[in-house]
């Protein structure tokens, strides 16, 4: 069987022919962004004894392109029956490498399924996974939800 690490080596090699690098909020020079993540998404993994095999490649790709493009404005949006397989690994992963460059990630929203059930569990991994000092991660609830709000 696959370790995780080999996993996500696997899971994002095509993804070396696209921008890879993101400056730190410091300014210093540029990081290898892809790989930074992808060792974080080998500790999320670990550390919550999570499937690497159920992790979602388009997803982790889309993450970690937004990040790229967008470090200062990193609020993403999980839209998945099954939330904690991959997008919130993934959304963990892309955060906690956002966080050791200096950026803060503005946190995630929930778009389909079981949503109190899922913020539930966004929660509970999040309190996991972010150091307890810092508020590193804030979710809100789809739109159907917000849009009944009138």
């Amino acid at each position: 069987m696959m370790d995780c690490a080999e996993k996500i080596k696997n899971d994002i090699k095509n993804m070396s022919m696209y921008v890879s690098t993101l400056v730190p909020c410091g300014g210093d020079g540029p990081i290898d962004f892809i790989c930074l993540v992808k060792g974080w998404l080998g500790r999320v993994c670990q550390l919550l004894g999570s499937k690497p095999n159920l992790i979602r490649e388009g997803e982790l790709a889309a993450f970690l392109s937004y990040a790229i493009a967008y470090p200062q404005n990193f609020l993403t949006v999980i839209d998945s029956y099954s939330v904690s397989c991959s997008g919130l690994l993934c959304f963990c992963a892309v955060a906690l490498g956002l966080d050791e460059l200096q950026y803060r990630p503005l946190g995630l929203r929930l778009d389909s399924g079981d949503l109190c059930r899922q913020s539930l569990e966004v929660r509970r991994v999040t309190q996991q996974t972010f150091s307890p000092e810092r508020d590193t991660v804030q979710h809100g609830l789809g739109c159907a939800l917000v849009q009944e709000e009138k």
